[in-house]
């Protein structure tokens, strides 16, 4: 009963682990996208249009597909991105397989109202806002080299073939750093740019924009993560969240690096501020246990069986 005893024991602390681990999946579509059309003037754009480019067109010029993907808004503030995926949906190529790298881009751009006709290769007038070859944000902002500005090491690389249909890059090492990034510093977030293989002519590829009326070929980045801890506004640690929390809040507003929850630091950051309000807020009048975890059903089946086995053994004891 002792053997017993201990191995429900372990499988209870295997459950109140899992318990806490709170690893979610979510898949987005990009907020902007674009392809920088190679223009020394830099008035060439699609920014509405179905289609993205990258690579080498038959005459020789360039293509490089842009988008971004709002991370913060998707993904709970203080999480760990563990995997990241972006499917691309090629749907028209005269070359066969060529190498396309994809790169943090390293400066803000803008997404404007132009729409090409047609297939959409070579663009059409560059609106308001649109980024292009030399132009982050037309016609005002440039970038600082024509093409754009973007990570010379590249966060992945896919090989894209003949074959219509989808493309994933990743998950890498590099691409997670990227997404962890954006998380972390939205302010920084400006996504990725698209090179196909421009070496040699008639290279480009077209795939499928956010704008695109397929709505099940868009862009998609598929990110695994874990969150972190769910804030925590019972700052005198009683099991209970009142108006005792709410002065220790009070008394610990404004402390910018170092708090501790005792001070009214929910959420972790180390600062005393708004966001830690609103922790209190809404957990005001939640009455639990100090240190409590409420266990899902499968965990609970294991916590009874181990209090069984305890209770078991210490009669044995007794006897």
């Amino acid at each position: 009963m002792i053997r017993l005893s201990n191995l429900c024991l372990v499988c209870l602390a295997v459950a109140g682990a899992s318990l806490q681990a709170r690893a979610a999946t979510v898949a987005i579509e990009p907020v902007r996208d674009g392809t920088l059309y190679e223009s020394a003037t830099g008035d060439l754009a699609n920014g509405a249009g179905d289609y993205l480019f990258s690579g080498t067109t038959a005459g020789v010029e360039l293509r490089r597909a842009v988008f971004a993907f709002d991370v913060a808004d998707a993904l709970p503030a203080g999480s760990t991105v563990t995997s990241v995926t972006l499917t691309l949906q090629m749907s028209k190529t005269i070359a066969g397989d060529t190498p396309s790298t994809l790169h943090r881009l390293t400066a803000d751009w803008g997404e404007g109202a132009s729409d090409a006709p047609g297939f959409e290769g070579s663009g059409t007038t560059a609106e308001a806002d649109d980024a292009t070859w030399v132009h982050r944000f037309y016609d005002t902002s440039q970038w600082t080299t024509p093409g754009g500005d973007f990570a010379a090491v590249a966060s992945a690389t896919q090989t894209v073939g003949g074959a219509l249909g989808p493309y994933d890059w990743g998950s890498t090492t590099a691409m997670v750093a990227d997404v962890q990034g954006w998380l972390d510093a939205p302010a920084s977030n400006f996504g990725w740019i698209l090179l196909g293989d421009e070496s040699t002519s008639g290279t480009a590829k077209q795939f499928i924009s956010r704008e695109n009326a397929d709505t099940a070929k868009r862009p998609l980045l598929t990110i695994e993560y874990s969150a972190g801890a769910e804030p925590d506004a019972d700052f005198n640690a009683d099991g209970q969240v009142d108006g005792a929390d709410f002065l220790a809040w009070q008394q610990g507003f404004g402390i910018a690096a170092g708090a501790l929850p005792s001070q009214g630091d929910a959420d972790g950051n180390g600062a005393v501020d708004a966001a830690d309000l609103a922790a209190w807020q809404g957990q005001y009048g939640v009455v639990t246990p100090p240190v409590a975890v409420v266990p899902e059903p499968s965990a609970a089946a294991l916590a009874t069986l181990a209090a069984l086995a305890m209770l078991s053994r210490r009669r044995s004891l007794r006897v």
